[in-house]
């Protein structure tokens, strides 16, 4: 089955099309994390050691000051890139990436740290 990217797809696309696409695209992730934040965020301690799939589209996650618990993303995955991650089998796909220190998904997706640590539902 051969996979279709946008690419493939665009020039099919009236113009106006594509800048709705886009613009969807920009508006439904997340900023990135500016460098100052994430610096904040590495002196603290709060960078990912370890993630497991626990169920559905939750993942417990632990960071290297001890914090852990687990995040529900059921309600988190809009856009083009996280469309894949609806898929329960695609979503337990996830792996740390160590050089964004955060996880990340096998068509690039990724959630930010910041994103993930406020997100942290902590266990009672």
């Amino acid at each position: 089955m051969k996979t279709l990217r946008f690419a493939d797809l665009k020039h099919k696309m009236s113009p106006a099309r594509r800048a709705e696409i886009a613009r969807a695209a920009k508006a439904e992730v997340a900023p990135a994390m500016t460098n100052a934040r994430m610096e904040r965020l590495k002196a603290k301690g709060c960078w990912l050691v370890e993630a497991r799939y626990a169920r559905d589209f939750v993942i417990w996650l632990r960071f290297a000051d001890g914090t852990e618990g687990e995040v529900d993303l059921s309600g988190e995955l809009h856009g083009p890139i996280f469309e894949p991650l609806r898929d329960a089998d695609y979503f337990r796909r996830f792996a740390l990436n160590p050089s964004l220190h955060t996880i990340a998904w096998p068509n690039g997706a990724d959630l930010a740290l910041a994103f993930l640590y406020e997100r942290l539902q902590l266990p009672a």
